[in-house]
């Protein structure tokens, strides 16, 4: 069989680990590799990188949003098909936010769940087939999680005593 992606210049060092990866339109496939290293990991701690493998996505901002305060930033201008330096946060539960247009709020929001300790956990940002954004969590064990953007709900009330029915819109659509 023919490959579709190779890594020719791939440096793999003796007892490290990594992850190789393929991202990408299959006419335009690309692959690359990162290291999982956790040296230097406080014990009660994960290792979190995000990588950008959306396929045309601009440059985002991720953050941890908390549930009160100030989000803080985890990845800043991180362009399609590379990866962001990796961060060292509590195994607690949090939020991702994903910012798209640069303007320092959140406009995806991920819920993550409490993460394994002292391990390395590379999330990719991707979309699926039909163009919906998604993450994918390798955890530690090899694991791997599909986490999909949080839903918003609206409930729409209608209290004029005197106007006719309404129909509400969301974006120009009715919603589902």
């Amino acid at each position: 069989s023919t490959a579709v992606a190779t890594l020719p210049n791939a440096l793999l060092e003796t007892d490290r680990d990594y992850t190789a990866f393929a991202f990408g339109k299959l006419a335009n496939i690309q692959a690359n590799a990162i290291e999982d290293s956790t040296q230097g990991l406080a014990t009660n701690n994960v290792r979190v990188r995000i990588v950008h493998a959306a396929d045309g996505v601009g440059a985002v901002n991720v953050y941890q949003v908390p549930a009160m305060g100030a989000a803080t930033a985890i990845a800043l201008n991180l362009r399609y098909g590379t990866f962001a330096m990796p961060v060292d946060l509590p195994t607690d539960a949090f939020v991702a936010g994903i910012d798209l247009d640069d303007d320092k709020s959140p406009d995806l929001l991920f819920d993550i769940p409490s993460l394994p300790r002292g391990t390395v956990v590379n999330v990719f940002a991707v979309l699926d087939s039909t163009g919906a954004p998604l993450l994918l969590a390798q955890l530690g064990n090899s694991t791997v999680a599909r986490l999909d953007p949080k839903k918003s709900e609206l409930r729409v009330l209608h209290l004029s005593p005197n106007a006719p029915p309404v129909k509400a819109f969301i974006d120009g659509e009715l919603p589902a």
